[in-house]
């Protein structure tokens, strides 16, 4: 076996190489921004559009493309002071990104909002309805002392709320 020796570039080609690095991990990180503020437009979209079945098939894309982002920026953040030495466009272009997607998140943020409090409401209206349903068919009577009379029929009414993500 022959061993090569190996050619370091010089410290300015090392610079430039570095550089290069890290603007293709922004141009990187703005695609991967982008393609997460795809997914929240549409994901905003199906709420709108109050397609709950929708909605939750679409969970799974939503959380691949949150995995991507995370690791990007995890990258991008281990890498703070390369990035302080990279193309200043691209710097400019991935704040005005990350400001877009932010205002698509808060939009998405106030429609998921909207259907909490759907899902609320549409609960506790059943959960009344549970309880009258339960109340009319018991009956209670009463005796000469206040006290209720045993009766067959008398159970106690419990609601509570059980809800797993």
């Amino acid at each position: 076996m022959t061993d090569y020796p190996v050619q370091r570039p010089a410290a300015s080609q090392d610079a430039t190489e570095s550089n290069q690095d890290i603007n293709n991990a922004l141009r990187e990180m703005i695609a991967v921004v982008l393609a997460l503020q795809s997914i929240y437009e549409m994901e905003t979209e199906i709420l709108k559009s109050q397609d709950g079945k929708a909605f939750l098939e679409f969970q799974d894309r939503k959380s691949d493309a949150a995995r991507a982002y995370q690791s990007a920026i995890s990258t991008l953040i281990l890498r703070k002071e390369e990035v302080k030495a990279a193309d200043s466009a691209l710097r400019e272009e991935l704040k005005a990104t990350q400001n877009q997607f932010s205002k698509v998140i808060q939009a998405n943020m106030n429609h998921l909002n909207r259907m909490r409090k759907c899902t609320e409401k549409l609960g506790q209206t059943m959960r009344n309805a549970a309880i009258r349903a339960a109340q009319e068919k018991s009956t209670f009577s009463y005796g000469e002392n206040g006290k209720l009379k045993p009766s067959a029929n008398m159970r106690r009414v419990s609601s509570g709320i059980s809800e797993t993500a």
